[in-house]
């Protein structure tokens, strides 16, 4: 089931990439994963660095290219407990609705007819037909009825939220890969530092791979 998260919720963050030179370089060096879970991909372009501590809760903003195969991982010093961290896609849509429903009542006349289905002239006191200011005859009125207009005024609003796409708690997984990606994006990258009695800090390295790729098809020998 997707979630939804309204971009405008305030939340405490630390970025990324804010650190120090000396603290991302220090992390830098640091391989909490395994080469099994960093693979075949080139990790130097959007990898950020940074020393976080118990109750941290850190953002990053990276961009995932078209025709690219992407992996995600978040490592981190084992000191730190259990590290949540998610990938939220930032999403735009219009939301249209009802800003007002406005009502009018009008009266219109139901004219009197005669057996053939004609409306019936009025007639002065002297047995004339009547005429109205401009000219035109005057017909019995037999009564009168009501006409209710309903018109929907509708607004469009344009929503920012962020869907969040990767959990590792939740999904149970040490990265977040995609292949052959149909369309440039950018993702945002949530690390959530769990509250502990040691209060040690330590360091959370976003790693962000990428490759070109391999989905091209070539010809094939035919047997003889």
């Amino acid at each position: 089931m997707k979630t939804f998260i309204n971009i405008a919720i305030l939340l405490t963050t630390i970025s990324l990439l804010a650190v120090s030179s000396v603290s991302g370089q220090s992390c830098s060096k640091k391989k909490f994963c395994s080469e099994e879970e960093y693979g075949n991909f080139d990790y130097r372009s959007q990898s950020s660095y940074a020393i976080l501590s118990p109750g941290d809760t850190a953002r990053a903003s990276i961009v995932i290219y078209s025709k690219q195969d992407a992996r995600i991982l978040v490592c981190f010093d084992p000191a730190l407990g259990s590290v949540n961290w998610r990938i939220y896609e930032p999403l735009r849509y219009t939301k249209r609705s009802v800003k007002a429903i406005n009502r009018t009542e009008e009266e219109f006349p139901v004219y009197a007819k005669d057996k053939y289905g004609d409306p019936i002239i009025e007639l002065d006191e002297n047995g004339e037909q009547r005429f109205d200011e401009n000219y035109e005859p005057v017909y019995k009125i037999e009564r009168y009825e009501k006409s209710i207009q309903i018109d929907t005024v509708w607004q469009t609003e344009k929503i920012n939220t962020e869907e969040v796409i990767f959990d590792n708690i939740k999904d149970g997984k040490t990265y977040w890969q995609r292949k052959s990606i149909p369309a440039t994006k950018r993702l945002i990258i949530e690390v959530i530092v769990p509250e502990n009695e040691n209060g040690l800090e330590g360091c959370v390295n976003v790693e962000v791979g990428h490759k070109t790729s391999s989905n091209k098809k070539s010809f094939q020998k035919l047997d003889d």
